[in-house]
């Protein structure tokens, strides 16, 4: 009878570790799950995130080429300028109004290109006033 009591023992304890076991590993699975659930909604999440600043980024896009068209489109309209003399620019030369006053003692912070742009800029100023001296002269 004895050996029958240490059966049943071993097989009780035997039981009671299977089932330990079984629910260390549904543990282990749900853990497993929940963490796989939880990166899929941040993999959502982003998803929707990046699309949503796509299409806002277009609607601004949009925007902004809409709005600059607009303008455009104005200043195409726009009635021509008055006939106001001409800006006058450093040195009291003559200098078309497109052209932004720049003092000498104000360096352009472009870069080494710099001062081949201003030295076109000059050009084009003494070539305007130029053409402004001949025009006079011809009256």
């Amino acid at each position: 009878m004895s050996s029958d009591a240490a059966s049943i023992q071993s097989s009780s304890t035997t039981m009671s570790t299977i089932k330990s076991l079984l629910h260390k590993n549904q543990a282990l699975a749900d853990e497993k799950a929940a963490k796989e659930e939880g990166k899929r909604q941040e993999k959502a999440a982003r998803k929707e995130k990046n699309e949503r600043d796509r299409r806002l980024n277009t609607e601004a896009t949009f925007h902004y080429l809409a709005s600059r068209h607009q303008s455009l489109l104005a200043n195409e309209m726009a009635p021509p300028p008055s006939s106001r003399p001409p800006p006058v620019g450093p040195g009291g030369l003559h200098r078309p109004s497109s052209l932004p006053v720049r003092p000498s003692s104000m360096p352009d912070k472009q870069g080494p290109s710099a001062a081949s742009r201003q030295n076109v800029l000059a050009g084009a100023v003494r070539a305007a006033n130029s053409a402004r001296i001949a025009k006079a002269s011809q009256k």
